[in-house]
């Protein structure tokens, strides 16, 4: 029978190992319900590593080929130093590709430390900390990276224990389960992202009206954008707003969208349900969904009367206004079987009368005033970027 001494002792480890699997499952949650990108869940594994650990600081470093290509650290302000030239060097250093080597937490004591370099002191905060511990990041047997602990408090205050060890060798393990998850979905964004583009050519291979019209839309789109003084993420999503912004046409009937006369009232419903079909297409990437609000806006009216949402003024997403702007006067000076083309005055004239009440004032001013400036010029079927203005 155990003593009161020995049910102390082990009621105690029990409860350790409990609060350790508290941890984890803690993390685990968190993990689940971030974002499947890399900087995020890296963010909530370091801070909860600092949390739970009790150390001063924490850090990833991201490995590929010898070299190191990210670095994630908590606080930030602790390793706020640019890592950009030590990167380059860590294929030379041996000692980090030691550790890589390992299986288990490896402790470093920087007054011990006598046999790595300066560069590797630097690059491992052995500067900044007493003592840091260094566990491989594996994925598959594959180490792609090492989970860097630190502590500044002296080795009797704050010793790393071997219940610290084991958690961070948790932590560790569900560093590389958010590496190789966010591996993997970069890799499905991408397949998925292919796979969009080829609907958009598909489009404009059965559309004999808007060949090549989609990635020079979105070129003169990016243009307009940086004169409105966007920003490089809100020029990202008309880029890929303009390029994707009739894929939803791939719904749409041959019969329709090639139709020589007008289309009837039941062939504009089909016709205009491309935009929200567009923008549903679009949705499953994260990255596409400010392009998604692009595509399923663009053909709305300043004053509420476009469609599909009816939507006045600002609340149109500012890409989907330019590209309404930018699509309407194509359609405008591109000649169509039941159409004559308009002169680019004619279309200028056009776009200014209706300023304000189906185009943004703004944005109209902002594309013509492109022409005069002689980044634009009319062309036989839509204004064309000239050749020397360097594409977003």
């Amino acid at each position: 029978m155990l003593n009161n001494e020995e049910n102390l002792r082990v009621f105690e480890q029990e409860r350790t190992r409990l609060s350790e699997q508290a941890s984890l499952y803690d993390l685990s949650r968190a993990l689940a319900s971030a974002l499947p990108k890399i900087d995020e869940p890296l963010d909530i594994i370091l801070r909860r590593a600092v949390e739970t650990i009790h150390s001063t600081f924490a850090c990833a470093f991201i490995i590929e080929n010898g070299n190191i290509t990210g670095c994630v650290s908590h606080p930030v302000r602790v390793l706020c130093r640019s890592l950009e030239n030590q990167c380059e060097l860590a294929a030379s250093m041996p000692f980090l590709q030691k550790v890589l080597e390992q299986a288990e937490p490896f402790i470093v004591k920087s007054d011990e430390a006598t046999d790595i370099t300066e560069s590797e002191r630097l690059v491992l905060a052995l500067d900044l900390a007493k003592t840091i511990c260094l566990i491989p990041i594996k994925i598959e047997g594959q180490a792609t990276g090492v989970l860097l602990i630190g502590e500044t408090r002296s080795e009797n205050r704050e010793p790393f224990t071997p219940e610290k060890l084991r958690l961070a060798k948790g932590i560790a393990d569900q560093t590389a389960s958010a590496l190789q998850r966010a591996r993997l979905f970069s890799d499905l964004e991408h397949a998925y992202l292919e796979t969009v583009l080829s609907l958009a050519n598909a489009v404009e291979a059965k559309d004999t009206y808007t060949k090549n019209h989609a990635d020079n839309v979105s070129q003169v789109a990016i243009l307009v954008g940086k004169e409105l003084g966007l920003t490089e993420k809100e020029l990202e999503d008309l880029r890929y707003g303009g390029i994707l912004h009739d894929v939803g046409k791939i719904s749409v009937p041959d019969n329709i969208l090639n139709k020589p006369g007008k289309l009837t009232d039941e062939e504009w419903v089909q016709m205009r349900a491309h935009a929200a079909i567009g923008a549903d297409i679009l949705k499953p990437i994260p990255r596409l969904a400010g392009a998604a609000d692009i595509v399923r806006h663009h053909h709305e009216r300043y004053d509420g009367n476009g469609y599909p949402d009816r939507i006045t003024g600002e609340d149109i997403p500012i890409g989907a206004r330019i590209l309404t702007t930018i699509d309407s006067y194509s359609a405008m000076v591109d000649q169509r079987s039941y159409k004559a083309a308009r002169s680019h005055e004619e279309a200028a004239a056009e776009l200014r009368r209706c300023a304000g009440t189906q185009f943004d004032s703004r944005v109209v001013d902002a594309f013509l005033g492109l022409f005069d400036l002689g980044k634009l010029v009319p062309d036989e079927h839509e204004a064309r970027v000239v050749e020397d203005e360097p594409s977003h």
